[in-house]
């Protein structure tokens, strides 16, 4: 299910795990208090690059007809009226309004998809945690004990519109189809023209990931001695 142009000849491209820019840092306030120990507050924002997936077709009537392939495809221009799968003038708009809300396939009208050249959006979030140092003075040595609480994706409690993680469903090597269905196609000389091809607009093009775009929270303890 390796999604190529040529299956025999893939190319080079970017990993399924590929992040491709994470900024983490760490806000941190101290306040030393006369006998009380020393109390901490802390907050971690964490900015990722969402998930790479392929625009490919993936529906059991594509382009080269082999269920092993997963098939790039070519993204018309728009501008020039391109209809390269000779959709019907009402399946043509729809596919020329979904390549025009889509930064990755607007910025490769004329071209060919590549192996996972787009990503879901960003993923944000902002972690909390709150911890105290007790000190305990056991005659010989000050030990200490410390009581930690954090929330992680603390962003998210604080919006249900934050925090929200994103992927795509890994069905098939991650593959997303646009919505083209290929009903028929002949070839010529080399040349594949394609027939009967319809269009649907798909319904959603990643998933939210429920368990990671909630908030959770944590207690912990440790004693030093």
């Amino acid at each position: 299910m390796n999604q190529a142009l040529n299956p025999n000849n893939p190319g080079l491209t970017y990993s399924n795990f590929d992040i491709r820019h994470r900024i983490v840092s760490t806000i941190q306030y101290k306040k030393t208090w006369q006998r009380g120990g020393i109390s901490y507050i802390s907050l971690i924002p964490t900015f990722q690059s969402g998930s790479p997936f392929t625009y490919a077709i993936t529906s059991s009537n594509n382009l080269t007809k082999n269920g092993q392939q997963v098939d790039l495809f070519y993204v018309p221009n728009v501008t020039t009226g391109e209809n390269p799968y000779n959709l019907s003038a009402a399946n043509q708009q729809a596919f020329n309004q979904f390549i025009q809300g889509d930064t990755y396939l607007n910025a490769h009208q004329g071209q060919y998809t590549t192996r996972n050249g787009a990503r879901t959006p960003w993923n944000n979030q902002m972690d909390l945690r709150l911890m105290h140092d007790f000190p305990i003075n056991t005659g010989k040595k000050i030990n200490t004990l410390q009581i930690s609480f954090d929330i992680i994706n603390f962003s998210n409690l604080i919006s249900k519109n934050w925090g929200v993680y994103y992927f795509s469903p890994n069905t098939l090597n991650s593959s997303v189809d646009p919505g083209l269905s290929i009903g028929g196609r002949t070839i010529s000389n080399g040349v594949a023209t394609v027939t009967g091809a319809g269009y649907k607009t798909p319904l959603a093009k990643w998933s939210v990931d429920q368990f990671s775009s909630r908030w959770q929270a944590q207690v912990g303890v440790r004693y030093s001695f």
